[in-house]
C-alpha cells in the first residue's frame, strides 16, 4: 500500500482510490487493507449507481459489523454494537419524521434492526429492551445540528463511564479513554480553546468522579 496510515488510522484519498481500483482486479490482494474495507471495495463498483446507496454509510456499517463479529473483547464488541444501534435508531426516527421508508435506511440484521423495520410505535418498542432509547428520542427532536452532535457524544461519554467506573485500570478503561480522546479531538479541531479545556476535564475525570465535559452539555 502506498504511503502511511496517519496517527488516527485514516487512509489518504490516494489510498482509498487505490483500494477501489484494485478491488476490480482479479488478483486483488485483500490482505493489503483491513477486511471490512476489502468487502466494501468489492461491492462498491456494483452498488455505486444504485439509488439510495451511500458509500459513507456502507463502509461505516462494514466497520461496525467487522468489530462486532470478530473482536474477542466483549466491551469493544458492545461499544461498536451501541454505535451501530444509535446510528440506526436516530436514522429511523429522522426518516420517519421526513415520511421516508424507514427500512430503506437501516443497516444490519440484528434484534434492534428487526424491531425498527417491523414496529410502528414512536420508539419502535425499543424502550422496553433498551433504556437509552428514551435519551435518543430527545436527541432526535433537537433542531440545532451542532447541539445534537454534542448530545450524542455526551450520551456515549456517559455510557463509557458507566461501563468502566468500577474497573478504572482495566484494558476496557484504556479503550474508553481513547474513545473519549477521539471525541475531544474532533471538537478541538472546530474550537481549539474549548477542546483544550475539554481535554483538561478528561484528565480530571481520571483522578476523580466521572462526569461529562461541559463542552458536550452546552
Amino acid at each position: 500500500m502506498r504511503g502511511q496510515i496517519d496517527f488516527w488510522g485514516n487512509f489518504s484519498l490516494e489510498q482509498l482510490r487505490d483500494l477501489i481500483t484494485s478491488a476490480t482486479e482479479l488478483n486483488f490482494n485483500v490482505h493489503r487493507y483491513p477486511a471490512f474495507m476489502s468487502i466494501f471495495a468489492r461491492e462498491y463498483s456494483y452498488n455505486k449507481d444504485t439509488k439510495g446507496y451511500f458509500p459513507e454509510d456502507e463502509i461505516l456499517y462494514q466497520f461496525y459489523k467487522y468489530a462486532i463479529e470478530t473482536c474477542s473483547n466483549k466491551f469493544i464488541r458492545e461499544w461498536n454494537k451501541l454505535n451501530l444501534n444509535i446510528t440506526n435508531i436516530l436514522t429511523a426516527m429522522l426518516a420517519r419524521k421526513q415520511g421516508w421508508s424507514v427500512a430503506d435506511f437501516i443497516k444490519g440484521d440484528g434484534e434492534v434492526q428487526e424491531m425498527i423495520r417491523e414496529n410502528k410505535t414512536k420508539d419502535f418498542d425499543l424502550t422496553h429492551e433498551f433504556d437509552y432509547v428514551k435519551s435518543l428520542v430527545k436527541i432526535v427532536d433537537e433542531e440545532d445540528p451542532v447541539k445534537k452532535e454534542k448530545m450524542i457524544d455526551a450520551f456515549k461519554w456517559l455510557w463509557l463511564d458507566e461501563k468502566t467506573f468500577f474497573n478504572p485500570f482495566s484494558l476496557e478503561a484504556v479503550y474508553a479513554y481513547l474513545c473519549k480522546l477521539e471525541m475531544q479531538y474532533r471538537w478541538a479541531k472546530l474550537d481549539p480553546e474549548t477542546g483544550k479545556e475539554t481535554f483538561k476535564q478528561i484528565i480530571d475525570n481520571l483522578r476523580g468522579e466521572a462526569r461529562v465535559p461541559e463542552e458536550f452539555l452546552k
